[in-house]
Order: C-alpha cells, then structure tokens, then sequence
C-alpha cells in the first residue's frame, strides 16, 4: 500500500462524515457513501501514494460517490410512498412478504440471512449480530448491502406498476425466475 488509509480515515473521517451528512441527511445513506469512500479510498491507495491535499481529495471521492448514490437511488423515489425499512413502495406485508423471500435467495446469504432477519422477522440489529457471530458494524453494514443488493435484484427481476385502484403490482419479468407459492 502506498498510503496510509488506516492514519488518514482517523484523522480526516469525523470531518468527512458532516460533509456527507449535510448532503444527504438520512443516517443510513450516510453510513453507506462513507462506506464506499473508505473503499474507494484503499483502492486509490493501493495504485499511488502522491496525494498533495488529502482533506480536498477525500470531499471530491465523497462528492463523487454522493452523486452516484443519489443517480442510483433516483429511480426508486418515484415509487412513492416509501416503506421506511427497504425503501420500497408501501405494499402490504404479507404481499411483499412472497416476492422478497424468494428474492433473497438470488443474493448473497451472508447479505440475505442479515436483512431476512431484520426485515422479516423484526428481529434487532444486535441480536443478529450476536447470533451471527458478528459485530454489530458489520451486521448493520451487512444489513445496508443486503438492502440495496435485494433492490437491484426486485427491479431486474420484475416491474411495479400501480392499478386503476392505486395498488402497486409487482410483475416477474421473463427474464428472472422466480416462483411464488
């Protein structure tokens, strides 16, 4: 490694953590883009080592990352009303309930297992973490990834579309196999 990410994170994070926070105010977003700084910034670290301004480069990875995020995101906001939990539009439980599970499957289980337990079995973020055998950090951040990665899987998979009584329906697409029982 040509830099020393683990000294710069310390020093720079607090301060790089408002940066983000102003420009995306919800706490989980936040949690998520300094996530993806922090990645982004061992990546660059393992390539060069001449960073002349650290504190300016670190507002411009975390500008471009806040960007993408949101460019990412945008296509979800138009199926409002949101669900606080997923982020996805207000379905009811039960409905939801018999697209996400077989969706889970489709991702990682270490991301699955996390986001089933909290989402599904309303089961807190700590006692997943104990009875996975992980810190709460990772579980949480775990819980993030398994999030956006079931998303990315419910927008691939299939369309949602509001009916004439202004009920979303969720419609497999041929190009996803999902089956629901």
């Amino acid at each position: 490694m040509k830099c020393d990410v683990i000294g710069i994170w310390h020093e720079k994070k607090d301060k790089l953590k408002g940066f983000v926070y102003k420009r995306s105010p919800q706490y989980l977003d936040t949690e998520e883009i300094m996530n993806e700084v922090l990645v982004k910034m061992y990546l660059y670290c393992l390539k060069k080592a001449d960073i002349k301004n650290t504190e300016s480069w670190l507002c411009q990875i975390a500008k471009n990352t806040i960007y993408d995020y949101k460019k990412d995101a945008a296509r979800f906001t138009e199926l409002q009303p949101e669900s606080p939990a997923i982020g996805w539009p207000s379905i009811e439980t039960h409905n939801a309930r018999r697209w996400i599970e077989p969706l889970l499957q489709l991702i990682p289980v270490k991301y699955a297992e996390p986001v089933r337990l909290a989402d599904l079995e309303n089961i807190q973020q700590k006692a997943i973490a104990k009875s996975l055998g992980l810190t709460l950090t990772a579980t949480k951040s775990r819980i993030q990834r398994g999030r956006k990665l079931l998303r990315q899987k419910f927008f691939e998979c299939g369309i949602i579309e509001k009916n004439e009584t202004d009920n979303y329906i969720y419609t497999v697409t041929r190009s996803c196999c999902l089956s629901t029982k």
